[in-house]
C-alpha cells in the first residue's frame, strides 16, 4: 500500500507532525508521534517477552498509526509480523528514545 502525497496532505490537515513509514518492500504507514500518555501505558504493561507485552506493543503501534485502518495494519503484521519491531522502534525514536545528550559537570 502506497500513501500518495495527496493522502499524507489530508492526513496532516488533522495532525500536522504525520510522517509515512515505508519500507524497502513498499508497504507504507502513516504515524503520529506517540503522546505520554500512550507511550507510559506500553512501558508499564506487561513483562518483557510475554504475550501481554507483544498485544501492549501492537497497540502502541495501533494508537500511533493514522492510516491505514486497523484491519489493513493487522493484515500487514499478519504477513510480515517483525515489522512490528521495525515500526515502533522508529516511533520510540520519534518519542526521543536515541536524542543525543550533553552531560555536563
Amino acid at each position: 500500500m502506497t500513501i500518495t502525497d495527496e493522502k499524507l496532505k489530508e492526513l496532516k490537515v488533522a495532525n500536522p507532525d504525520v510522517v509515512v513509514l515505508a519500507t524497502r518492500s513498499g508497504d507504507e504507514i502513516a504515524v503520529k508521534p506517540p503522546s505520554e500518555a500512550v507511550y507510559m501505558r506500553w512501558q508499564t504493561t506487561g513483562k518483557a517477552g510475554t504475550a501481554e507485552a507483544y498485544a501492549s506493543t501492537r497497540q502502541f503501534l495501533f494508537d500511533c498509526t493514522v492510516f491505514p485502518d486497523k484491519s489493513t495494519l493487522d493484515s500487514l503484521l499478519e504477513r510480515r509480523p517483525a515489522l512490528l519491531q521495525v515500526f515502533v522502534r522508529q516511533l520510540t525514536k520519534m518519542a526521543g528514545a536515541e536524542e543525543e545528550i550533553e552531560v555536563r559537570k
